[in-house]
């Protein structure tokens, strides 16, 4: 029932983040360089939420590439974004968008 009613609630999507440099990134910090969006046909949306945390035994078992240095953060967005999305991550230093076809 609680999966159900989140995903009505929007497009629920986990994102980690690592950084070679000593500063590390905080997707959730209002100052942070680097920001997330969630492109389809309909428009681009901002997370409504954004939780950062600690990756949990679960987390590194289902996926192998965070590690227990990494942050993991919980982005929650509207799911009036439409189709054919596309998550895009862009700061000062680079971009990366991640298609889902």
């Amino acid at each position: 029932q609680q999966a159900r009613q989140q995903a009505a609630d929007g497009h629920r999507l986990l994102v980690a983040a690592a950084s070679d440099s000593d500063s590390r990134p905080d997707l959730s910090f209002d100052r942070d360089p680097w920001r997330l969006r969630l492109a389809g046909d309909a428009g681009i949306c901002t997370p409504r939420s954004l939780t950062k945390r600690r990756p949990s035994e679960i987390d590194r078992a289902l996926y192998p590439w965070i590690t227990p240095w990494n942050d993991v953060w919980d982005a929650v967005f509207e799911r009036d974004c439409g189709e054919a999305l596309r998550l895009q991550v862009g700061g000062a230093r680079g971009s990366a968008e991640l298609v889902w076809e």
